[in-house]
């Protein structure tokens, strides 16, 4: 099987968090200025001038737009709204191991015998954690998967459909937890590496 590539969703990054601010600091900051010169919370009509109008509403009818609806509406940001949001993660899995880089640069990989099972809490925009045979958590993902059809996966899901001879499901609804522990020796199905066994007749 070839290998497969994933990537976490793209987080809001501190530029879309500055323009965010900027846009509720000019919406509060220009309803101030209304009140200090007319005296009212709620914009009356004839109190505003057509260049009022403008330098109010203006900055907030162009920006607005491209850090709150559009790549809301996105499945995954594109082109100039990518500067909004952080590089993902991203995660390979082959036959071998399970590998991932980090937006800063920090890799790490684990073989499928060292890792000891993948947990899920949260929707698809959830955290992704793995641990080790001791269930110790050796790396953390942020923003749940795409995959390369850009549709939302479970990192878990796929880790199950890869080495279902190493791993088995499990869930716990009270915590919104799904993933997948490592299979105890006995409980093991055949690996699909694994050649069909020759019985004497």
């Amino acid at each position: 099987m070839p290998a497969i590539t994933l990537r976490t969703r793209r987080l809001p990054n501190r530029l879309f968090a500055i323009s965010l601010l900027g846009v509720l600091a000019w919406t509060f900051g220009g309803s101030f200025v209304y009140w200090l010169r007319t005296g009212s919370a709620t914009v009356l009509d004839g109190t505003l001038d057509p260049l009022a109008t403008i330098v109010w509403f203006g900055p907030l009818l162009v920006i607005s737009p491209f850090i709150l609806v559009i790549p809301t509406a996105l499945i995954e940001p594109r082109g100039i709204f990518r500067s909004f949001y952080a590089m993902p993660t991203v995660v390979r899995l082959n036959r071998v191991e399970l590998s991932w880089t980090m937006p800063n640069g920090v890799s790490g990989r684990a073989a499928w015998n060292d890792l000891g099972g993948v947990s899920t809490y949260g929707n698809a925009g959830g955290t992704t954690d793995l641990f080790d045979t001791a269930g110790v958590e050796i790396a953390e993902f942020e923003g749940g998967f795409i995959g390369g059809d850009r549709k939302s996966v479970d990192l878990s899901a796929v880790v199950l459909e890869l080495r279902p001879d190493l791993f088995e499901f499990v869930a716990e609804p009270s915590m919104a937890m799904r993933g997948c522990v490592r299979r105890g020796p006995t409980d093991r199905p055949p690996s699909p590496d694994q050649p069909p066994m020759m019985r004497d007749s």
